[in-house]
């Protein structure tokens, strides 16, 4: 329990040197517009999450997809496929965009942790305190 009023301060500085804000630069997460404009000036009808998955097929040891794919996947809030797609991008390339992506939606999904550790946890259980301070701290943080 002592650890967690420890934790969570320096959670709350690690979410501050990451961001100031967790929902901007979490929705600035778009593709890149040059790709974006290609599929509308090509006429390009396709499905995006389609077609980067099959440039993942085709092109296996390219990072641009996964990247694409992970993007996508953020706006879709699909959160646990975005961090795969994030990682498969730096297994192929150690871009910074992908490892900055990578840890936003890491953020954002020990944030949903534990939101639902706080809801699941008895009222009279020491930890269900020690996580309302931790969230509190951490929301304070990102504003």
């Amino acid at each position: 329990m002592k650890r967690m009023r420890y934790l969570a301060p320096c959670l709350g500085l690690l979410v501050l040197s990451g961001c100031t804000n967790l929902q901007s630069p979490l929705a600035a997460l778009q593709p890149r517009p040059s790709l974006n404009r290609s599929f509308e000036s090509a006429g390009i009808q396709q499905d995006r999450e389609q077609y980067y998955l099959e440039l993942t097929r085709l092109q296996p040891q390219a990072a641009e997809p996964w990247f694409q794919l992970g993007n996508i996947y953020v706006e879709q809030n699909r959160l646990e496929e975005a961090e795969q797609a994030f990682r498969e991008a730096l297994h192929r390339d150690d871009r910074p965009q992908a490892l900055h992506n990578l840890g936003l939606v890491q953020v954002r999904l020990g944030l949903q942790a534990i939101t639902q550790a706080r809801e699941r946890l008895p009222a009279d259980d020491p930890v269900h305190e020690d996580t309302r301070a931790l969230l509190q701290t951490l929301l304070q943080s990102a504003m």
